[in-house]
């Protein structure tokens, strides 16, 4: 059960909630800005969602009047707040990063036996991904269990920023982040995002949920929304395979105006056991509607992650596995 305290009218509100409901809404920050009639325009609501300055009291009301006051939303912009703490810490370097979320509708209650034992044997295992999914060995332990959940990050070392973190609560509420290994403008990307590395976190994600619903025997017709969050991709694009089993990256489309881009869809745990990957694809697809159009479609997604699968089996082979579970009946 949830043990965080009932929202009092007048609260600040999260910064991330901000965004993530302005975006749900397809508004700009200007937009917004005009439409609750705040001083300060833009600079306003880009203070609020960065943290610099706290939306609360009468306004804090009027946005979630106006945006709708989505306690899923508040969930997951609660469950992103506790994993940037960690990820802020010893000074933060990697700015760009993709996060992926699941909170089901109402909290769960997971069996507690079973939930203190959940992992390793929970993930999917290293011989389907590299690490496995969560990421649960890299050259030892790199996750235990504490009074929210389970934790994973890498490093474990206090010291250095981790580049990978995840975790499962109590209630069912799952978030894996890492670092973009795209952010090198000098890179093979030219600092752009690959879809391929959407596809894998999306994927891992469905597939860990069909896992997690054997494993705790959650009733199928639990609701989930995914999220699927890219942040630091202010001008920044998405880039593709070029051809079929051709070349890595190919031009990337428009180039972001926003920061941090947010997509979700919502989804019972029935239709992910039944299909992991047209509902993987689905998230990608929303997150690639204001950059990559032509890529929307699950015919275009699933084709790119063909031209994925190919290019990982050539030039690896089994040394590196970041789709391996696709391979599993």
């Amino acid at each position: 059960m949830k043990n965080t305290p009932t929202r009092q009218p007048g609260d600040p509100l999260p910064g991330s909630l901000i965004r993530d409901l302005r975006q749900k809404h397809h508004l700009t920050q200007g937009q917004l800005a005009h439409r609750i009639g705040v001083r300060g325009g833009e600079a306003t609501i880009s203070a609020w969602e960065n943290g610099s300055s706290k939306c609360e009291g009468p306004a804090a009301e009027l946005v979630l009047r106006l945006l709708g006051d989505d306690s899923v939303s508040m969930d997951i912009a609660a469950l992103t707040r506790d994993i940037d703490l960690i990820w802020e810490r010893a000074g933060q370097k990697y700015t760009m990063w993709r996060q992926v979320t699941a909170v089901a509708e109402r909290p769960l209650q997971l069996e507690r036996t079973k939930f203190a034992n959940a992992f390793p044997s929970l993930s999917i295992p290293a011989r389907q991904v590299t690490h496995g999914f969560p990421i649960v060995d890299v050259s030892g332990p790199v996750h235990s269990i504490g009074p929210s959940g389970w934790t994973g990050m890498v490093p474990t070392s206090l010291d250095h920023p981790p580049g990978y973190i995840w975790t499962l609560r109590w209630s069912g509420e799952f978030l894996s982040r890492e670092k973009c290994w795209e952010a090198d403008p000098t890179g093979a990307t030219g600092g752009n995002l690959h879809i391929s590395s959407l596809l894998t976190i999306a994927l891992a994600t469905t597939h860990f949920l069909v896992r997690m619903a054997q494993y705790f025997a959650i009733d199928l017709s639990t609701r989930y929304t995914l999220g699927l969050d890219l942040h630091g991709m202010k001008g920044r694009g998405l880039v593709a395979h070029n051809s079929a089993y051709a070349a890595l990256v190919g031009s990337p489309g428009q180039r972001s105006a926003e920061d941090h881009l947010h997509a979700s869809i919502t989804v019972s745990l029935g239709e992910i056991v039944a299909d992991p990957v047209t509902h993987g694809l689905r998230l990608v697809g929303e997150a690639a509607i204001p950059l990559r159009p032509d890529l929307v479609s699950n015919n275009a997604l699933q084709r790119e992650l063909e031209a994925a699968c190919e290019y990982e089996k050539t030039t690896y082979g089994s040394s590196i596995r970041a789709l391996g579970f696709l391979d599993q009946k």
